[in-house]
């Protein structure tokens, strides 16, 4: 038999109300080609996910440089931060996900990758940290080599330092950036979607980066288009004391998850 507080027809609906979640669709091995212009809108969806919350992506971001600054002062600071940032990369891009799902961001997101996958993170982090110390370190040696400089009789010595700069050593220079530079790209590629696809599809490092790198090189035409339209906004933020790039850092992290989601997510329409 039924009592009066089991059953009350006037009060509220006892069912879960809440929209549900957004349907994943199917994962895209190493990704697939999408249209060149897309790289225009990811930079759209990255600005579509700042304005749902723009104060909690400030606070976020004025979290993450503070403690960048601060890491920065302590010996070897430099070093932990860039072995840790895919962790915080990874838990800014589960933020993206909740916005997208039409739920919150949290302050609470910038740290969410310490709680998922955090010893594939971190090691996505010691991997960057070392490849890109390699490359850095061998192009060095390598113009050392090239032209033949004894840095130790430079070492000290403004007027033979000056003297080797004006002859031969700003060719070294330029050279120098140039194939770091080039270098580097691959590496960009292969981290560049690497914490999303750890902290989503439960990916090892090595899989992660791998993935990475073939979505990148199977996009580069809409990652040249998103490479310039970035830059140029990136100069429109640094204008006003550096102060834009508390709105285009967000941008950007956003873009990074709404090109994730185009070029390895199957459409669900």
């Amino acid at each position: 038999m039924t009592t009066p507080s089991e059953h009350n027809p006037y009060q509220p609906p006892a069912a879960d109300l809440t929209p549900p979640a957004p349907e994943e669709g199917a994962f895209i091995e190493g990704g697939r080609t999408v249209p060149t212009g897309n790289g225009v809108n990811w930079i759209g969806g990255g600005w579509s996910l700042f304005v749902k919350a723009p104060g909690i992506w400030i606070v976020n971001m004025l979290i993450l440089f503070g403690m960048s600054i601060a890491i920065g002062v302590v010996p070897f600071g430099s070093l932990l931060s860039n072995l840790f940032m895919p962790v915080m990369v990874g838990g800014l891009m589960l933020g993206c996900r909740s916005l997208a799902s039409g739920d919150a961001l949290e302050v609470n997101h910038l740290f969410a990758g310490f709680k998922e996958k955090t010893s594939n993170l971190v090691l996505l982090g010691a991997l960057n940290l070392v490849a890109s110390i390699a490359i850095v370190g061998g192009v060095v040696i390598a113009v050392i080599v090239v032209y033949g400089i004894n840095v130790f009789d430079l070492i000290g010595d403004e007027d033979a330092m000056a003297a080797w700069f004006l002859a031969e050593g700003w060719k070294g220079i330029v050279l120098g950036v140039l194939m770091i530079m080039a270098l580097l790209v691959p590496l960009l590629m292969a981290t560049w979607f690497a914490p999303a696809l750890i902290v989503f599809h439960d990916m090892e490092t090595i899989s992660a980066m791998k993935n990475s790198f073939h979505g990148c090189a199977r996009n580069f035409l809409p990652y040249l288009v998103y490479g310039v339209v970035l830059m140029l906004l990136t100069i429109l933020a640094i204008l006003p004391c550096f102060v834009g790039l508390l709105v285009l850092v967000p941008v950007v992290y956003g873009s990074q998850y709404v090109s994730y989601r185009d070029i390895f997510i199957e459409k669900t329409d």
